[in-house]
């Protein structure tokens, strides 16, 4: 996960990600309780249940874009969101 996050910094430097057990995962109200991440806007966190470590680097790296496009955007739309992150990967892959 860290060296996942460290290829954001760039994007959004006090970008912090939390790892949360599942009884702390439990005690927050999620817009999507299905989620393996949700961020606070404002607050540039972002929390990641602690199951979804266990994901390929491929999924937890899409899934972090994905809550930095929330971020850096400021919204809250998930449409939003991904179109971010699709920039972010085609960028990437140019590189």
């Amino acid at each position: 996960m860290q060296k996942i996050a460290e290829g954001f910094e760039h994007q959004l430097p006090s970008w912090t990600i939390i790892i949360l057990n599942d009884n702390q995962w439990k005690s927050w109200k999620k817009p999507n309780p299905s989620d393996s991440t949700f961020s606070i806007l404002g607050a540039n966190r972002t929390y990641v249940h602690e199951h979804y470590m266990r994901s390929s680097d491929d999924k937890i790296e899409r899934s972090l874009a994905h809550e930095l496009g929330h971020l850096t955007l400021k919204s809250n739309k998930e449409e939003d969101a991904n179109r971010w992150a699709d920039a972010y990967f085609k960028l990437k892959k140019k590189k």
